[in-house]
């Protein structure tokens, strides 16, 4: 009888020895290097054409104020303004009702600090407050002191400031949705849009 069950257990153990080379061997068989790809799917159908993410943007390059085009002192509801009318056609009422306009002006005379309309600084002497407004075609810079009253004078010329304007329409591209540009500096805008600096 024990060497009957000697025999048996001495069987067993051949077998797990057995069953353990096959596991081992059978792992280091199966790789991810072997076999060979399968033959290629079927191609897809073609994507629709996409949208060039600027394609609706309109943007000026920069352009010199000119003392010339400023307007005389002007009274609109009891505070003083200096005015300067700019026509820009691509100004659609389309952009007046839902589009986004930017204007930005920088002061190459002293700095190249590109600054968002509005905004208020020393610009003539005292403190200024250059802000704008849009009308069907038509964009004006508008000056006045921070107080309100009193004449805010002129600048321009050449080397003096420059002025430039982006037009953003409300359809399009999509990409005026949910975007305050007024918490964007200029160079996230311009980089947004893929525009020139």
């Amino acid at each position: 009888m024990k060497t009957h069950s000697k025999t048996i257990q001495t069987m067993m153990s051949k077998t797990k020895f057995v069953l353990l080379a096959f596991l081992v061997a059978f792992s280091f068989s199966c790789s991810p290097e072997d076999g060979n790809d399968g033959a290629p799917g079927p191609t897809g159908p073609a994507g629709s054409d996409g949208q060039d993410g600027n394609a609706n943007v309109i943007s000026s390059g920069w352009i010199e104020f000119d003392t010339a085009v400023w307007t005389p002192l002007t009274d609109e509801f009891g505070i003083d303004y200096r005015n300067y009318p700019i026509t820009v056609s691509e100004i659609s009422q389309d952009i007046v009702d839902n589009g986004v306009v930017l204007v930005y002006t920088r002061f190459v005379i002293s700095n190249t600090d590109t600054f968002m309309l509005p905004f208020s600084t020393n610009i003539t002497g005292g403190e200024q407050t250059l802000s704008f407004e849009i009308e069907l075609n038509d964009l004006t810079i508008k000056m006045r002191n921070v107080s309100g009253s009193g004449d805010p004078g002129t600048f321009g010329g050449p080397g003096i400031a420059e002025y430039r304007y982006i037009i953003i329409p409300a359809s399009g591209s999509g990409k005026t949705s949910n975007l305050n540009y007024s918490k964007m500096t200029y160079e996230e805008v311009i980089n947004h849009f893929n525009l020139e600096l």
